[in-house]
């Protein structure tokens, strides 16, 4: 059985994007790294910025690649947009999508596999390049310990309804808000809480604003700072995740850990965690989002059934980090 070490390098922030590149690449072979793992999305690690990006100019010669993708790109992300008028940045972006397209498979031509991090992802990626299908795996990530609880837990819920993710505007938060401001007033008892990152920024700025214009302020928390997520988790009876893309969504996984009843977009790989079609929005449809949200909270027998599918869903995946250490080890062993 091979034995698996790993070494972090001492990685100097203010190097320049020439000189980093150079020494990650004599790192690797002053330290006979044999597999290197990189992070990053679809054109990370200067597939457009340099050409060819640096995973290809690491030597091959008895080392395994592998990239870690958190995020793919939404369909033609890089084709020309309507508001490039003229001609010549209309060829200029078609250009550069097609460009972006033989880049990355330049990559992939270097790599062992790319891991995907939901199966929708692995599914569009093996479509998108079909002559590297092989190379794409799925795992699931996760920072979940277990998947015990405490007996009584359904019963600590509050009427809260819960999103948990930095404030940006492909997550989709100002969807929720006008979703929640669409049945708050029928509903006093509940409350909506946005849990974020930061409370920089103009699209934190415009949520600020939103909560004045729906006159909804005096039923919203912001959060902007947090260390124990796990609490929210754990009081709130609805979780939602209005994404307009996302890859796969720890959050939406630890909600369903916790036993919340969750609903998402029908986007990327939400549609992974949340299979009943009937929990599943059109991303930016406030409206149908609100009709959901509604029919949960007006039915406590509905309630209840979705907070215990939402639970089984993650015991009968095996939805927690041990998976995902077994997964990786195995696919580590695996390796030429």
């Amino acid at each position: 059985m091979r034995e698996v070490g790993i070494r972090l390098a001492e990685w100097n922030e203010g190097l320049d994007y020439l000189a980093a590149e150079s020494f990650l690449v004599r790192y690797l072979e002053d330290n006979r790294i044999e597999v290197a793992v990189f992070h990053g999305g679809d054109f990370s690690w200067g597939v457009l910025r340099r050409r060819l990006s640096t995973i290809n100019k690491i030597p091959r010669r008895g080392r395994s690649i592998l990239l870690i993708n958190h995020q793919s790109n939404p369909a033609f992300a890089r084709m020309p947009v309507r508001e490039k008028r003229s001609v010549r940045e209309r060829l200029g972006g078609a250009a550069g999508f097609v460009a972006a397209w033989v880049y990355k498979n330049i990559q992939l031509y270097h790599l062992n596999y790319e891991i995907s991090v939901s199966e929708f992802e692995r599914r569009r990626a093996s479509r998108r390049y079909p002559l590297f299908r092989r190379k794409f795996k799925r795992i699931y990530h996760s920072r979940l310990d277990s998947v015990d609880l405490e007996p009584d837990w359904w019963s600590r819920k509050e009427r809260l309804i819960l999103c948990v993710g930095h404030y940006a505007y492909r997550k989709g938060q100002h969807v929720l808000l006008r979703a929640f401001a669409r049945i708050a007033a029928r509903h006093p008892t509940w409350r909506l809480q946005l849990v974020g990152g930061t409370n920089a920024g103009e699209y934190h700025e415009r949520i600020e604003r939103m909560l004045d214009f729906l006159e909804i302020r005096d039923r919203v928390d912001l959060v902007t700072e947090t260390f124990d997520p796990d609490d929210y988790f754990r009081r709130a009876s609805i979780y939602v995740q209005p994404s307009l893309f996302e890859a796969y969504g720890l959050a939406l996984q630890e909600a369903m850990h916790f036993g919340c009843a969750c609903i998402g977009s029908r986007v990327g790989g939400i549609t992974d965690s949340i299979t009943d079609p009937e929990y599943l929005f059109s991303s930016q449809d406030d409206r149908q989002l609100a009709r959901i949200i509604e029919g949960l909270v007006e039915n406590e027998e509905l309630l209840h059934r979705r907070m215990r599918e939402s639970r089984n869903f993650v015991i009968e995946s095996k939805l927690n980090r041990a998976s995902m250490i077994a997964q990786y080890r195995e696919l580590y062993r695996s390796l030429p």
